[in-house]
């Protein structure tokens, strides 16, 4: 099964509808995302406190700012192929400052899913540039990393089991970065002050 297919059984299983990202992309303003996710296609910049990746799914990539306690946790979140799940992510869309971005806190990210062997190239992910007649290229075998799954196994063809979901407690007890920023950002009043504060912060 290819990633998309894996993404798309593991939201069935939580009665989550993914957001193709082409579509978060295209989004007019600033809003919440219900359940979006894609493989990690590389590392676009690294901070202290926080990561931009760039995150692509079978209709497009999106820029997706991950939260250092998100990387300190989960280290392989920012390998290139991790397949990611998330739900209920702001999407940042700042036009004039910026490229669309997501960001991702502990409590978005629903799955942690890791290609067997070396990262696979782009061209191995892309869906849709296979010949006709040709089948789409699958990742093959994925391990689930121990932290995100209890009891982690290779998953072929199919999923062996569900996933748990994800949310792990904030250990340091205070609103991170970007939860307060997705706190400001709403989906019908996100103001043109505050989404350019965070995006200056980013």
């Amino acid at each position: 099964m290819d990633f998309q297919g894996l993404l798309q059984q593991e939201a069935s299983t939580r009665g989550l509808t993914m957001v193709p990202l082409s579509s978060v992309v295209a989004m007019p303003s600033s809003r919440k995302v219900a359940c979006c996710g894609g493989f990690v296609e590389k590392v676009v910049a690294e901070s202290e406190r926080d990561c931009t990746v760039l995150l692509r799914d079978a209709t497009g990539g999106v820029h997706c700012a991950i939260h250092g306690a998100v990387s300190d946790r989960y280290p392989d979140v920012l390998a290139t192929g991790a397949v990611l799940l998330l739900q209920d992510v702001t999407a940042l869309i700042v036009p004039s400052l910026l490229p669309p971005i997501i960001v991702v806190c502990l409590e978005h990210l629903v799955a942690l899913l890791l290609p067997e062997g070396p990262p696979l190239s782009n061209a191995e992910y892309t869906l849709d540039s296979t010949a006709p007649g040709e089948e789409s290229p699958t990742l093959g075998h994925f391990t689930s990393t121990n932290d995100v799954v209890q009891t982690p196994g290779r998953l072929s063809g199919a999923a062996e089991g569900a996933l748990p979901q994800v949310a792990p407690p904030n250990i340091s007890g205070l609103p991170t970065k970007a939860e307060e920023a997705a706190d400001v950002v709403s989906v019908d009043h996100a103001s043109d002050d505050d989404s350019l504060q965070l995006a200056d912060d980013l």
